[in-house]
């Protein structure tokens, strides 16, 4: 404040003096330092830096992270104090379930730097569109209601070579044909049920991709592979995108379905996910 000019030295004093008692620690904290702070202390102080200019909109990366239940809630409530105090916008950034209820009016369900769902608070936690969603909502426990927990297998994809289609459709439990299946998926699929289920089949098979969409199987004949795709694509979603298996020239040929990204669909008024499920139903 003073470096800019927008203050003196004792002008800037006593602004810091107003900021601190805005976000309820006591003046002499001013002259004290980072180590010398809890974690909630220090969290107070850096919401009083982000209002020191009285913004507008302020934006809020975990805001209650590290710190005890107790300590979030009490963050939380100066949050909320502080928004209407100032009548300023505030945009979140969080996992936690519990802060986008208490906070937020409006959610944006995001994955892998893709918008997967975006509604009214009450809609998307309610009435959760998408898989991912659903995934997320499933894990907070509800006093009173039973509910069934959706497990995710699999790690977050790396956004430097992020998923083709939906970017979610490697960990979706639902995932479809057209989600964004590619030949390289498709064969580290089948080398695993393979290996897993059929050691003998595994031991003769040489798979090679062709491209995003063919795929290329040696070693195998068109009816062992087409036998064990069937039996196995109920339980591994990848090989629901296999659209046809034949013989061409002593080798076999797996072709893929063409995926594509989903579009957003309105699930309800102003509640949206983009899911190829929901443009199928609508």
């Amino acid at each position: 404040m003073i470096e800019t000019g927008a203050y003196d030295k004792d002008k800037a004093m006593e602004k810091v003096v107003d900021l601190l008692e805005e976000v309820q620690l006591p003046p002499e904290f001013a002259d004290r330092y980072p180590h010398e702070l809890s974690g909630g202390q220090r969290q107070r102080v850096a919401i009083a830096r982000g209002i020191a200019t009285n913004p507008r909109f302020v934006v809020l990366d975990e805001p209650t992270s590290a710190l005890d239940v107790s300590v979030q809630a009490e963050i939380l409530e100066l949050l909320r104090e502080l928004r209407e105090t100032h009548k300023m916008a505030m945009l979140f950034i969080t996992h936690n379930i519990s802060v986008v209820s208490y906070m937020a009016d409006r959610i944006y369900v995001m994955y892998a730097g893709k918008v997967m769902e975006k509604g009214p608070k009450a809609e998307v936690i309610r009435k959760p569109a998408h898989p991912y969603t659903q995934a997320l909502i499933s894990a907070v426990p509800e006093v009173g209601r039973q509910m069934r927990r959706v497990v995710l297998k699999g790690d977050v994809p790396s956004l430097v070579s992020p998923p083709k289609g939906c970017r979610f459709h490697p960990r979706c439990p639902v995932a479809i044909a057209t989600c964004g299946w590619t030949a390289d998926e498709v064969a580290e699929a089948l080398r695993r049920v393979l290996e897993a289920r059929y050691p003998e089949l595994s031991q003769r098979a040489r798979l090679r991709p062709l491209g995003e969409l063919e795929l290329e199987v040696k070693g195998l004949s068109a009816s062992e592979l087409k036998d064990v795709v069937e039996r196995e694509s109920e339980f591994n979603r990848a090989l629901k995108s296999i659209q046809s298996v034949s013989e061409e020239g002593g080798r076999v040929m797996v072709r893929l379905t063409k995926y594509s990204e989903p579009r957003m669909v309105e699930v309800a008024r102003g509640h949206l996910a983009a899911c190829h499920l929901l443009s199928a139903s609508s």
